[in-house]
């Protein structure tokens, strides 16, 4: 939706019909994130990766970091040696 638009019925149809396959919980999550994120009301795609567990990512990122520094310490005690 553009800037100054209004939420008319046919595009709230639009918007239920996009997002219907979505858990409440996860649409609850995805809206209060697009409140506070978003500076124009999000498109049905945008609130689907606004849904996403920003936390699950987080927790796979600080792995993967994790990983990543244990290789290269082990690497550099392998150099020391």
């Amino acid at each position: 939706m553009r800037s100054g638009e209004t939420l008319t019925e046919k595009t709230f149809r639009s918007y239920e019909e996009e997002l219907r396959d979505l858990p409440l919980e996860k649409l609850e999550l995805g809206f209060e994130r697009a409140r506070r994120e978003c500076k124009h009301f999000p498109l049905p795609f945008e609130i689907r990766d606004l849904c996403s567990d920003q936390t699950a990512h987080d927790r796979a990122y600080q792995r993967l970091l994790n990983r990543y520094r244990q290789h290269w310490q082990e690497e550099d005690q392998r150099r020391a040696s």
